[in-house]
């Protein structure tokens, strides 16, 4: 059995809540790139975030 990969390319395609692999596929960016932003603070362009065990999650 094949599974697609689901790309996210528009905003309404995205789920209500994101995962670094969401963002880097929708900004086209890294993943590690997207991690990076999660350390900065929102000041100075980072991207908020909330943590659900050790993973982190963006609302949409």
């Amino acid at each position: 059995m094949t599974q697609t990969k689901q790309i996210y390319s528009t905003w309404d395609s995205l789920p209500d809540t994101l995962t670094a692999n969401h963002i880097s596929q929708y900004l086209r960016i890294s993943r590690r790139r997207v991690y990076d932003l999660f350390q900065m603070s929102v000041e100075v362009g980072g991207i908020p975030n909330f943590d659900i065990g050790a993973s982190k999650r963006v609302e949409r």
